[in-house]
C-alpha cells in the first residue's frame, strides 16, 4: 500500500512536471506557430494515445451520456485554447495560477450540476482565492497591468472548473479516459477547421515541428500520468501535487528566461492555492453537500412486539 502511494505522488508530480514543459514550450518555443496548430497536434496525439490505452486495457472511450461528454468535450477546448493565448501574452506564472482557478469555479458550479449546496465554509475559501486573483491582477502603477491575457487566463479556469463539475456529474458511467477523448475528437474538427481557414503562412522550420512535437509529446504525458495517479490516490492529492506546476513554471520562466515574478504576484498565489488546495481536501463537503434528511428507521419486531 506504501509503494503504491509512492508510486501515485511520483506520477502525479511527474505530470506537474511535463506540464511545466509544455507551459515553457509554449510560451518561448513557439515562435511562428498558431494556438489552432498547438491545439491540433495535442488533439491529433491524443486521440493516438487514447487508441493505445483503449486496445492494451479494453475501454470503451465513447462512454455514456454521449450528448454531455461532448459538451464536456467542448468547454475543455475552450479552455485549453483560453490557456494557449493567456501563455501567449502572460508569464508562465501568472497564467499558470489563473487556470488553477478552476477548484473555485467548481465549486461555484455544483450547486446547480452536482447537487451540492455552497455553505459558508465553501464561500470564504473561494472570497480568498479571488482576493488572491486581485492581488495577481492589481496595478503596480497609475496604469493598469490587466490585459487580454489576464481575462484569457481566468476563463480558462473558468471552462476548467465548469468541465470538470460536468465530469464529476458523469463520473459514474464513464471512465477517466473518456473526457480526454472527447476533448480529442473536439478539438481535432475544431482546430482543423481553424487551420484550414486561415491565410496561408510561412511553412514551419525544423524548430517549429520539433517545438509542436514537444507540445504533443509532454501534454500526453502530463495526461497519462495524471490518469495513472489517480489509480494510486486520491483525485484530491492528484490535484493538490498538481499544482506544484505554478511553482515550476514560476521558477523555470525565472531561471531560463528571466521572466521574474513580483511579491504581489506570489501573495496572490499564496491566495489562491491555499484556498484551492483546502476545496481539494473538503472530500466530506460537510458545509456544502445537500443531505437528505435522515429517514425514521421502521421499528424492529419481535414476535409482533416493538423493541425499538
Amino acid at each position: 500500500m506504501k509503494t503504491q502511494r509512492i508510486q501515485g505522488l511520483t506520477l502525479a508530480l511527474a505530470a506537474a512536471g511535463f506540464a511545466t514543459i509544455y507551459d515553457i514550450i509554449t510560451r518561448f518555443g513557439s515562435s511562428g506557430i498558431t494556438p489552432w496548430q498547438i491545439l491540433l497536434t495535442r488533439a491529433v496525439f491524443g486521440l493516438a494515445l487514447t487508441a493505445v490505452l483503449a486496445r492494451a486495457f479494453h475501454l470503451n472511450p465513447l462512454g455514456r451520456n454521449r450528448p454531455g461528454m461532448l459538451l464536456t468535450g467542448l468547454i475543455l477546448v475552450v479552455g485549453v485554447l483560453c490557456f494557449i493565448f493567456a501563455l501567449f501574452r502572460l508569464p508562465v506564472f501568472e497564467a499558470v495560477l489563473l487556470l488553477y482557478l478552476y477548484p473555485v469555479f467548481a465549486a461555484l458550479f455544483s450547486p446547480f450540476l452536482v447537487d451540492e449546496r455552497i455553505g459558508l465554509k465553501l464561500w470564504t475559501l473561494i472570497a480568498v482565492a479571488f482576493c488572491g486573483t486581485a492581488f495577481v491582477l492589481w496595478p503596480q502603477g497609475a496604469v493598469s497591468d490587466v490585459n487580454g491575457g489576464h481575462l484569457l487566463g481566468v476563463g480558462s479556469g473558468f471552462c476548467h472548473g465548469l468541465a470538470l463539475t460536468l465530469v464529476r456529474r458523469f463520473s459514474r458511467h464513464n471512465g477517466a479516459v473518456t473526457p480526454f477523448f472527447y476533448f480529442c475528437a473536439v478539438g481535432a474538427v475544431v482546430s482543423a477547421v481553424a487551420v484550414g481557414l486561415s491565410p496561408a503562412s510561412t511553412p514551419l522550420s525544423l524548430e517549429g515541428w520539433a517545438a509542436l512535437g514537444g507540445i504533443a509529446v509532454t501534454a500526453g504525458l502530463a495526461q497519462l500520468c495524471m490518469i495513472k495517479s489517480a489509480t494510486c490516490i486520491s483525485s484530491a492529492e492528484v490535484g493538490i501535487v498538481g499544482m506544484s506546476e505554478i511553482v515550476f513554471g514560476g521558477l523555470a520562466s525565472y531561471v531560463l528566461f528571466s521572466e521574474a515574478v513580483g511579491l504581489r504576484q506570489i501573495l496572490g498565489g499564496v491566495l489562491v492555492v491555499s484556498s484551492a488546495v483546502v476545496l481539494a481536501l473538503d472530500t466530506t463537503r460537510d458545509a456544502a453537500v445537500r443531505r437528505e434528511p435522515a429517514r425514521a428507521r421502521p421499528p424492529r419486531r419481535i414476535g409482533g412486539h416493538s423493541v425499538d
